[in-house]
C-alpha cells in the first residue's frame, strides 16, 4: 500500500485509503510511542473526524420504538400491557418512569418483533453510528490504560455479544464512559435478588465515587462453567436489567445515569481468580486511596 501523508479527509476515496491503513496498523498493535503507533493514533483521529460528519445519525430510544410499532400495528396501551407486566407497569414504562426489564425486552421482541438492541438502550438518549475507526480508537485507548484486558463491550451490547466472552475463569472490570460526570438515581434499576432492595443511599454513592478513576467495578469469575466470565458478565447485565439474577456485587452501578454506555472488559487467568481480583483491587486502592466505586469489600 502506498503511504499517504496524513491530511484532513475530504473525500470517500481518501477515507477508504486511510481506513485500510488503520486496519493494517491495528493488526500490528505497535507501541504507542513508536513511529507506527503515533501514525496509527493520528490516522484514527482523522478517520473518526470524517465519520462523525459523514455517517452520524440519531437513533430512536426504546419508548419511541415501542410507540412506533404500536402505531404500525394499530395497538393501544392495553394491548401491550401483558408484555410489560400489567396496566400499571405499562403506563410507567411508556411514561419513562420505569426501565424495561430483560423479560419485557424478550416479550416485546418475540411479540412485536422489535430488535433487542433498540430496547436495551436508555430512554431519551442519543446514539451515533460507531464506524470501525471510532470503535478502534476506544479499544486502543482502553487497552493501553488496562493492559491484558480484552473486550471493552458497552454494557448495552453484552447480551447480543455473549459468544465473544470466554467461558473461562478470570477477572473483569467495568470502565466508565469517556468524559463521564456521575449522576445518581434515587432508585436502582437492578432486580431484587432474594427480595433484597439493591438501592443505596445517594449520599453514600457520592462518597464512594472515585474522581479520576476509569475503573468503577472489579469482579471475578471462577473455574466452573457455572461461574465463567461469560456467565458472570451475563448475570451482571441481567441483574442491571431488573431481573432477580444472582449478581449482588456491583449493585451501585445500576444507580448511575448512562451506565449502559460503560464498558466491560475481561482478562482470563490460570491463577485463582479471587487472588487476581484482590491484587487488582489492592493496586487500585494504593493509587486512589479507596476501593473502586461499585466494590464494597476487598
Amino acid at each position: 500500500m502506498n503511504t499517504m501523508a496524513p491530511r484532513v479527509i475530504k473525500t470517500d476515496e481518501q477515507y477508504r485509503h486511510f481506513l485500510a491503513e488503520v486496519e493494517k496498523l491495528a493488526v500490528l498493535d505497535p507501541e504507542p510511542d513508536s513511529d507506527a503507533g503515533v501514525r496509527l493514533e493520528l490516522l484514527v483521529m482523522l478517520v473518526e473526524t470524517y465519520e462523525k460528519v459523514r455517517f452520524a445519525f440519531a437513533g430512536p430510544d426504546p419508548i419511541e420504538a415501542i410507540i412506533f410499532r404500536m402505531e404500525q400495528q394499530g395497538l393501544r396501551q392495553k394491548d401491550i400491557a401483558p408484555l410489560l407486566g400489567g396496566k400499571n407497569r405499562a403506563s410507567e414504562v411508556l411514561a419513562r418512569k420505569r426501565p424495561l426489564t430483560l423479560t419485557m425486552i424478550r416479550s416485546l421482541h418475540e411479540k412485536l418483533d422489535i430488535a433487542p438492541g433498540l430496547l436495551i438502550r436508555e430512554p431519551a438518549a442519543e446514539y451515533k453510528v460507531k464506524r470501525f475507526a471510532t470503535r478502534l480508537k476506544g479499544r486502543v485507548q482502553r487497552r493501553r490504560e488496562h493492559p491484558g484486558f480484552e473486550g471493552f463491550l458497552p454494557l448495552g451490547t453484552v447480551l447480543e455479544n455473549l459468544p465473544a466472552i470466554p467461558g473461562k475463569p478470570g477477572i473483569y472490570i467495568v470502565v466508565r464512559p469517556d468524559r463521564f460526570r456521575p449522576k445518581f438515581n434515587a432508585r436502582s434499576l437492578a432486580g431484587r435478588f432474594k427480595d433484597r432492595d439493591p438501592t443505596c443511599p445517594v449520599e453514600k454513592l457520592r462518597k464512594k465515587w472515585v474522581p479520576g478513576a476509569t475503573v468503577i467495578y472489579v469482579g471475578k469469575a471462577g473455574a466452573s462453567a457455572n461461574r465463567s466470565l461469560r456467565r458472570r458478565i451475563r448475570q451482571l447485565v441481567r441483574f442491571g436489567s431488573g431481573e432477580p439474577a444472582a449478581h449482588w456485587g456491583g449493585r451501585a452501578l445500576w444507580q448511575l445515569e448512562g451506565i449502559w454506555d460503560a464498558q466491560v472488559a475481561w482478562k482470563m487467568t490460570n491463577a485463582d481468580p479471587r487472588t487476581a481480583e484482590r491484587r487488582m483491587i489492592k493496586e487500585f486502592e494504593s493509587q486512589f486511596g479507596r476501593l473502586p466505586y461499585a466494590n464494597f469489600q476487598r
